[in-house]
């Protein structure tokens, strides 16, 4: 399989010390990312926060916005703010719940 030019430069930083493996690399060029494209990372956090994997402030932060400006964005896609737990969450307080009986 031919090696493709960004693979030999991701190669090379690796090489010359600027990153000290592939996984620290890819952290840094995702977080790049989504510095520069702000509405990717909105994108993300609506999308894990209709997943139920994060809270509505967790998703605010994850997108860089307000609660209430997360909450416009949410509104404005057709997404039901959800009150209470996520389903983590929901499961955790459940055991909870049970264990105080």
């Amino acid at each position: 399989m031919k090696t493709s030019i960004v693979e030999k430069q991701v190669d090379a930083l690796i090489k010359g010390g600027y990153y000290p493996n592939r996984a620290e690399f890819i952290d840094d060029a995702i977080r790049a990312f989504f510095e520069l494209r702000k509405e990717m990372k909105i994108a993300a956090a609506v999308e894990l926060y209709k997943k139920e994997e994060v809270s509505i402030s967790k998703a605010a932060e994850l997108a860089g916005l307000n609660i209430e400006e997360m909450k416009r964005v949410l509104a404005d896609k057709g997404i039901e703010i959800k009150r209470g737990f996520t389903k983590n969450r929901k499961t955790a307080a459940r055991a909870l719940s049970q264990m105080m009986r």
